[in-house]
């Protein structure tokens, strides 16, 4: 009777242990995507100066104040943003942003990448 009660515990143990790594594995790959998908249309109501604004508001409230590197690089925690209206573009339903953030110690550019139907932004560096 005892065997038959460890088994099942380890039956239990491994079976949490593959449940964990399944949700693991589903944030680590399928959240990304998911949060990334967007259809051509979403962007009918979004303006060019709606990105821009999306995206400072983003990158200045929550993106800058959690990268620490590039805070020192820039040297300040509020770094003046440019942005090129001209350059931003929108392409199945994702605006491209560039822009640059400048400070006391130097300048960044980026782009940021506004998916339309959820607002989630990703941000890359441009060198």
């Amino acid at each position: 009777m005892n065997s038959n009660t460890s088994k099942l515990v380890l039956i239990g143990f491994i079976s949490a242990i593959f449940i964990a790594m399944v949700v693991m594995l589903g944030t680590v790959y399928v959240y990304p995507a998911w949060m990334q998908r967007t259809t051509p249309e979403a962007c009918q109501n979004v303006t060019k100066q709606n990105a821009i604004d999306t995206v400072t508001r983003d990158f200045m409230e929550n993106k800058l104040p959690n990268w620490g590197n590039d805070k020192d690089n820039l040297g300040t925690q509020v770094p003046s943003l440019a942005f090129i209206s001209d350059n931003v573009v929108e392409e199945k339903g994702t605006y491209r942003v560039p822009f640059s953030a400048k400070g006391p110690g130097g300048t960044l550019s980026y782009i940021g990448s506004l998916n339309c139907s959820n607002n989630y932004i990703k941000y890359s560096t441009v060198e």
